[in-house]
């Protein structure tokens, strides 16, 4: 995976952003201290973004907090997978993301689809909520993502479910 980096104001992309995390669910308080204490976007080291927000979701995972983890880990990898640190914080808020599931109060399954992507295929994590968990009838479903407020991408599908599980 080819991460490019590029100059971005910490302060004033975690200002911007602010509401959209405490709206997630991460107290005001804690983003408040963590906001505090970084002070570059791209240093794996006291003071990075995604060092500090790791150290905050390792905190919520010790704690069992294992959703606000996810969350956190999240914001961890914002805005590019451009380092090590950022791929790590993907794959600890899958990692955490699973562990919350229990708790959602409906079924919850893990699919990994090979995507096509330039030529070849990427792994793209699906997950499949259902009070039921009766996810194999044929039903449109909607895809949203994006990291700009306002511009989700949905796309109908209808689902050919692979037989394989993370």
């Amino acid at each position: 995976m080819m991460g490019y980096e590029f100059d971005v104001d910490t302060r004033a992309l975690f200002t911007e952003r602010y509401p959209q995390f405490v709206n997630l669910g991460i107290p005001a308080a804690d983003l408040d201290r963590v906001r505090a204490a970084i002070t570059t976007m791209w240093a794996d080291q006291p003071g990075g973004w995604t060092y500090e927000l790791s150290a905050l979701a390792g905190q919520y995972a010790q704690r069992g907090e294992h959703y606000l983890a996810s969350l956190a880990y999240g914001i961890a990898k914002f805005p590019v997978l451009a380092t090590a640190a950022r791929r790590r914080a993907l794959r600890r808020q899958l990692e955490e993301y699973q562990l919350a599931a229990p708790a959602f109060g409906v079924r919850f399954e893990r699919l990994i689809l090979q995507v096509p992507y330039r030529g070849g295929t990427t792994a793209v994590a699906v997950h499949l909520l259902s009070p039921a968990g009766n996810y194999r009838k044929r039903r449109s479903c909607c895809s949203a993502a994006g990291s700009t407020p306002g511009r989700w991408t949905c796309i109908r599908w209808r689902p050919a479910w692979p037989q394989a599980r993370a």
